[in-house]
């Protein structure tokens, strides 16, 4: 039996009852979400995959060692986009990793520490 994907031969003797295998391996991987469909026509068998990941949302993601929340490869990004440096409001982020300029209190650059917004102490002038 030969093995078809897409109208592609990637497997198989194309006679009755062989083994087919792809890469030395008798497995076939589907994504999630993807269709398959499996028609056979003699000897030929042809396998077409339809659907699938078609947007960074299908796709999943393991924050396993990011400590990211997100599941999903869009989520992942939009997260990523929200943690840049600074964040200049009059009210906090909810974001606690990324500096605040807190402009309620005329441009305050705050860090969060201990539960709690803290200001950034500096020394401002010159010497002498």
């Amino acid at each position: 039996m030969a093995v078809l994907i897409n109208g592609k031969k990637v497997a198989g003797s194309g006679r009755p009852g062989a083994d087919a295998t792809i890469n030395g391996v008798n497995t076939l991987n589907i994504l999630p979400g993807e269709n398959i469909q499996i028609s056979q026509q003699g000897s030929n068998m042809t396998i077409s995959a339809t659907g699938g990941v078609t947007s960074a949302s299908d796709a999943p993601y393991d924050p396993g060692t990011s400590g990211l929340e997100a599941t999903n490869v869009q989520a992942a990004i939009d997260e990523l986009a929200t943690r840049a440096g600074f964040v200049i409001s009059a009210t906090a982020p909810t974001d606690t990793n990324s500096l605040w300029i807190d402009t309620s209190i005329g441009g305050v650059l705050k860090y969060y520490n201990s539960g709690a917004w803290q200001n950034v102490l500096s020394v401002w002038g010159s010497e002498g």
